[in-house]
């Protein structure tokens, strides 16, 4: 699941949030032909409404986009050849040869959608969950190699942990100890997030995937880590 920012006139995003407008029409940029079903579309200059991708379909030309998928759900109360009209003054030959992409998008609020799970590195080593534990730091890694700084934070590859993290039977004793401790975020089964953090000067690092911003990530995993801080050192 990928969160894209588009750009919509105010008419047409009324019509898609009020529900008389069912479908959004682009044609084939690559940033159009790279949206999936199931990611999410916030369009600019209207920040909280998400929307989500329930259907793409692909057409050769808007006459027979509008044949199939039906005038008003695409362009409410115009004629056939009025609709027809107004796309191909958006979108003139040229841009229509890129191929009609269509998209059914559903209002929805983040809460509705955005199934999110933290999971602890402390909580696999106390179940014994040794497979799991070694997954996560893979998934840590994954991570850490993007080279993006997160914020406030020094470069997250050569952060505190980075010999530790290769050393996974020690970092495995410091987390076991209580002086470590990783936190992940997930959204379905991908990782979007994670902090790092050691217990000595209270240290974290915190990195969220850059299209996740705005899904309160950030903020979840700086009050799970203080949470972490502000408990007493527990040795498993």
């Amino acid at each position: 699941m990928a969160k894209h920012a588009w750009r919509i006139k105010n008419e047409n995003f009324r019509q898609l949030r009020d529900g008389r407008k069912k479908l959004d029409v682009r044609v084939g940029y690559p940033h159009v032909r790279k949206t999936l079903g199931g990611d999410l579309i916030e369009f600019e200059n209207h920040e909280g409404d998400v929307f989500i991708i329930d259907r793409i379909s692909v057409y050769n030309n808007f006459r027979q986009m509008l044949a199939v998928e039906g005038v008003e759900n695409v362009c409410p109360g115009m004629t056939f050849d009025g609709a027809r009209r107004l796309l191909q003054e958006i979108y003139p030959p040229e841009k229509e040869r890129l191929g009609v992409y269509v998209f059914e998008l559903r209002d929805v609020k983040q809460r509705e959608i955005i199934q999110q799970s933290f999971i602890r590195a402390s909580s696999l080593i106390r179940d014994g969950k040794r497979l799991d534990f070694e997954k996560m730091i893979e998934e840590v890694r994954g991570l850490a190699i993007t080279g993006e700084v997160p914020h406030g934070c020094l470069a997250f590859g050569n952060f505190f942990f980075e010999e530790s993290l290769e050393d996974e039977a020690l970092y495995e004793k410091n987390i076991a100890s209580g002086e470590h401790e990783i936190i992940i975020c997930y959204i379905g089964k991908e990782p979007v997030g994670v902090a790092i953090l050691e217990r000595d000067g209270r240290k974290r690092a915190i990195y969220v995937k850059s299209q996740y911003d705005g899904f309160g990530v950030m903020d979840k995993l700086n009050r799970k880590s203080q949470s972490w801080f502000d408990k007493k050192k527990v040795a498993i």
